[in-house]
This record gives C-alpha cells, sequence and structure tokens, in this order.
C-alpha cells in the first residue's frame, strides 16, 4: 500500500486512537517529508524516532491497524532508532 498525505493523517488517527498511554514519535524520512513539508509523492511506511512510549502496546496497536487496513505489519518503522543513539534534541513536533 501506498500513502499520501490524506492516508497518513487517518492512518496516524487510527493509532492514536487506539493507545492508551502517551507515545511520543518523530517521523522521519518520506513521511516527515509529506506530512511537514506538503511533498508531492507518497510512501510505503512511516519512519520514526520513538521517543517515549510503551513498546508491547504500540506493536499491538500497530498490528490491529494493519489488520484493519490490510496493510503490513511493518507499516510503522522504528528501525531509525538505531541510527539516532544518544540523539537527545528533539525538534518540536508537527501537529496533525
Amino acid at each position: 500500500m501506498v500513502m499520501d498525505r490524506n492516508e497518513l493523517i487517518q492512518i496516524i488517527q487510527d493509532l492514536d486512537a487506539r493507545l492508551t498511554a502517551s507515545f511520543d514519535v518523530i517521523a522521519v524520512g518520506g513521511a516527515a517529508m509529506i506530512l511537514h513539508f506538503q511533498a508531492q509523492r507518497a510512501t510505503r511506511d512511516i519512519d520514526v524516532l520513538v521517543l517515549r512510549g510503551n513498546l508491547t502496546e504500540r506493536r499491538a496497536a500497530v498490528r490491529a491497524v494493519a489488520q484493519e487496513r490490510a496493510m503490513p505489519e511493518n507499516w510503522l518503522s522504528d528501525a531509525v532508532n538505531g541510527f539516532a543513539a544518544g540523539f537527545s534534541n528533539a525538534p518540536d513536533a508537527v501537529g496533525l
């Protein structure tokens, strides 16, 4: 599945609706370009730096959204965290 800006926003809202605890992330990569800079492109996943949140709850919510929308379970990727060791000066979050 390829997501445009409107789909990205809806999917993030779907995820947010399933979470009961605070969950702070910074979108990076293609999703960030689309959401923040209104880039005219699409992406297959949302890459995020995870700042705070319950890993078990997040994974369950991501799986539920994936099943509901017939998407791959890796649509929300935190793999970039491995490249951000020591990252402490998070920029201001972009509100949706």
